[in-house]
């Protein structure tokens, strides 16, 4: 115990950060994602969990340390405002793992015997997946990606900013504030740019983090620039984050940290017109005990392949057969809005749902061919459900907001009938949506 007192006295040497590559780094890195209409009022949400290792080779200049990031486990939920989120299921996603990126660490020392070899391989930063295919959940994966760099690239400034060595001090951090750069999507015709604002931190002093002695940091970056392009459809926002990080005192490397972000803005369609957007993200990045795990990450326990109910496959696939006329009955009537709504209702619609109308369209439809194909084969050999629950889940989002927005706008001359025509897709939707969550489970 009076070590631990005797460490907390003694602050980190400003200047460095020390990785020893012989001791294993793993980290959970969770995202919290809140969508909401534009009175405020969240209509979805999603969270994120996952599990990621670091390694580090000596980088060829002095003080620099080239870091790979391995994603181990990822799992994913989402619902439309309502449902408890305890009640609602984590789906696993297995094409995450195994994934890597690269990035370098500035003023850090890697220290203890080096790893063999020349580093051949690992590249300056690549935040890329080329081996995935594009997708929303890919999109995802790639905005944790982001989130876990920036809470190492905020470890590096914090813990290496001269002006911080006084607790409660307020200071702009130069070296962050005004930096950005091109955010690449899984879709090459996708992309943001995101410039960071003024950033200030402040030492709010120390405390003790899985048993170590840790320097703790507050953060705020307000009024960022934000803008992203899909095809012709523009996004122009403004992104605010704060937050706090625990920095090791003996090494100056990352304990834990979370931040909040807000984000506001607009979608413009090729026509200028545009839709405001609303989100929240909570995301938090932990430095797992490293008394907890052995060199290897324990493996995850095989899971029996079991042959589910013929019929209740034989189930989803007639009821995807009328969730999907279902869409395609509403997506026609759309015809008969009026010129000025109707790009107002598409950009609406993908912002929600993920996808346009041809989109959702073609999922639904491989959705019910991949049903019918996997009722006549083998019932042991599952298709990949999830992609289609995530189209639905949005679906599903889509038929609450859609009437409210309509209300709101002061549009719909027959609102009643609107609350009706929606209410019995959202009852067919949701239908599909517990058979397909029935037949993940195994059941």
């Amino acid at each position: 115990m009076m070590d631990t007192f005797a460490a907390l006295g003694t602050p980190h040497a400003i200047g460095r950060r020390t990785i020893d590559p012989n001791v294993p780094c793993r980290f959970t890195a969770t995202m919290h994602n809140d969508f909401m209409t534009p009175r405020g009022t969240p209509y979805k949400w999603q969270d994120v969990r996952s599990t990621l290792t670091r390694s580090v080779h000596p980088a060829a200049a002095p003080t620099l340390a080239r870091a790979r990031y391995t994603w181990l486990d990822v799992g994913v939920r989402t619902a439309a405002t309502g449902p408890e989120p305890d009640t609602v299921p984590w789906r696993d996603w297995t094409f995450a793992r195994g994934q890597s990126f690269t990035m370098i660490l500035p003023h850090s020392d890697v220290s203890g015997d080096l790893v063999e070899g020349d580093g051949a391989g690992w590249g300056m930063t690549n935040i890329r997946y080329p081996d995935l295919p594009k997708s929303p959940a890919v999109d995802l994966l790639l905005m944790l990606t982001w989130d876990v760099l920036l809470f190492e690239v905020l470890c590096t400034h914090l813990g290496t900013t001269s002006a911080l060595d006084r607790t409660g001090v307020r200071v702009n951090l130069d070296r962050h504030s005004g930096t950005g750069g091109m955010l690449h999507f899984s879709d090459p015709a996708t992309n943001a740019v995101f410039r960071n604002n003024q950033m200030h931190a402040v030492k709010l002093g120390y405390s003790l983090r899985n048993g170590k002695p840790a320097a703790a940091y507050g953060f705020d970056c307000l009024d960022c620039e934000l803008t992203t392009r899909a095809g012709a459809t523009l996004q122009r926002g403004r992104s605010s984050y704060w937050g706090t990080i625990q920095l090791a005192q003996d090494t100056g490397d990352l304990l834990a940290g979370e931040f909040t972000e807000v984000i506001v803005g607009v979608y413009a369609d090729g026509a200028g017109r545009e839709v405001p957007i609303y989100r929240r993200r909570l995301v938090r990045m932990v430095a797992e005990d490293d008394t907890a795990h052995g060199d290897e990450p324990a493996p995850r326990a095989a899971q029996a392949r079991n042959v589910v109910d013929a019929e209740l496959v034989a189930a989803a696939s007639r009821q995807a057969d009328k969730a999907e006329a279902s869409v395609r009955a509403h997506l026609l009537s759309m015809r008969h809005l009026s010129e000025e709504l109707k790009p107002l209702a598409d950009v609406g619609f993908r912002s929600i749902v993920g996808t346009d109308y041809a989109g959702a369209m073609r999922e639904l439809a491989a959705l019910r061919a991949e049903l019918a194909a996997w009722a006549g084969g083998d019932l042991a050999v599952p298709p990949n459900l999830a992609p289609y629950l995530r189209i639905l889940e949005g679906l599903l989002a889509y038929c609450g907001v859609s009437v409210d927005e309509t209300a709101r706008l002061g549009t719909a001359v027959h609102i009643g009938a609107l609350e009706r025509l929606m209410a019995g897709l959202r009852a067919e939707l949701a239908a599909l949506v517990r058979l397909l969550e029935r037949l993940e489970d195994g059941e």
